[in-house]
């Protein structure tokens, strides 16, 4: 390895760093982490509001599928 890999080496490894901080304040600034949330309540209330008419929800599916 000569110094131009490790330089590149460095350099990606720094571009993946940056790139995932600036992900999580770019998040944090549109409120995207909490649009995510809001709609996972809805579809909750929703087939809440289904199995309330009669329909038949699987809770262990949907808990995984949305992540909670």
């Amino acid at each position: 390895m000569n110094n131009f890999d490790i330089g590149v080496i460095i350099a990606v490894v720094v571009a993946i760093t940056f790139f995932l901080a600036i992900r999580e304040v770019v998040c944090w600034y549109f409120k995207i982490n909490k649009q995510i949330r809001l709609q996972q309540t809805l579809i909750e209330t929703m087939l809440k509001i289904y199995e309330q008419k009669g329909g038949d929800v699987n809770w262990e599916a949907v808990r995984k599928t949305i992540g909670k």
